[in-house]
């Protein structure tokens, strides 16, 4: 059964309001198979503002006031910022002072989410972040939807200052914990090497470790477990799309707790058919590391 599928069964006429800052090219993949159970609320400093009941698209970028600003548009279009690339430090790394090369300034209007939120009528429950350094200012004009309405953030967070003046992993870590939310994980760590005379990039050394040094991450924050356990108790819409926020980012043992916690909002033919679902899922994980599984098995009874 696929997560669309899931959808379909967990929901009435509901619909995840998802925002989206920084990321052209509309739904990200991992949310494609529930586009038709998103509201999509997505940022275009440069287009004009349209609404087709699916997609809302404003025409700013996102911050903590609202403000005239400028979008640096980099040789790689993908490190493009509101903030200066920090040329000294990327002066280390290979490929670096070439990709954050300035070839385009671009006059840009910046608004808060809190305002915009307000002003057109949406409430995000799931917030995904990925503006090159300029995390922090962004999640400093949506206080009031982290504390009102989001129950998840994807935010990509840097370990070192690739941009001047941004808020490194740690800053931002404590302002989410902040805010009410736990760090659940992070994925796509990446490296950059330095330059060097021999050419050394990435060679095979040590087993299981990697050269260069922590750059930046994609990392998930999820409201802390006591209040959305509570929220789950009290409201089915809220209960499936936790459901469906922990399926969307591989969180299966997640969800299924969560439907533990949820079974009364549901059918007896949902709840069996979800149960069939994390069923399957379990078999799945039994084939793949059946051995594993086996011996702690084993290693309990003794």
């Amino acid at each position: 059964m696929q997560i669309d599928r899931i959808a379909d069964i967990l929901f009435d006429n509901d619909r995840i309001t998802l925002v989206d800052v920084g990321a052209a090219g509309g739904l990200h993949g991992r949310w494609r198979p529930l586009a038709e159970h998103i509201r999509l609320i997505g940022f275009e400093p440069l287009d004009e503002e349209s609404d087709d009941g699916q997609t809302l698209t404003l025409p700013c970028a996102l911050g903590s006031s609202e403000r005239d600003g400028e979008l640096l548009v980099t040789k790689r279009i993908s490190m493009t910022s509101l903030l200066p690339p920090a040329r000294a430090l990327l002066a280390r790394f290979w490929d670096k002072p070439q990709h954050t090369e300035i070839v385009e300034r671009l006059p840009v209007k910046l608004r808060r989410l809190d305002d915009l939120a307000q002003r057109h009528g949406f409430q995000p429950e799931m917030i995904k972040i990925d503006v090159q350094g300029g995390e922090m200012d962004v999640l400093e004009g949506a206080r009031e939807c982290l504390t009102r309405s989001v129950l998840a953030a994807e935010i990509e967070l840097s370990f070192i200052e690739r941009y001047t003046g941004l808020t490194k992993f740690s800053g931002v870590v404590a302002f989410m914990d902040e805010m009410g939310f736990e760090l659940i994980d992070l994925w796509r760590i990446k490296r950059y090497r330095h330059q060097n005379s021999a050419g050394v990039v990435n060679p095979g050394v040590s087993r299981g470790l990697r050269a260069g040094r922590l750059a930046f991450c994609d990392t998930l924050f999820m409201r802390r477990d006591d209040e959305l356990m509570e929220k789950l108790a009290a409201d089915k819409a809220t209960a499936a799309k936790l459901i469906l926020l922990a399926l969307t980012y591989g969180k299966a043992d997640l969800a299924a707790r969560y439907h533990d916690a949820a079974r009364g909002h549901f059918t007896s033919d949902a709840n069996a058919q979800l149960d069939r679902y994390f069923k399957h899922l379990s078999g799945r994980q039994l084939g793949r590391h059946g051995v594993h599984r086996a011996l702690d098995y084993l290693a309990s009874k003794v």
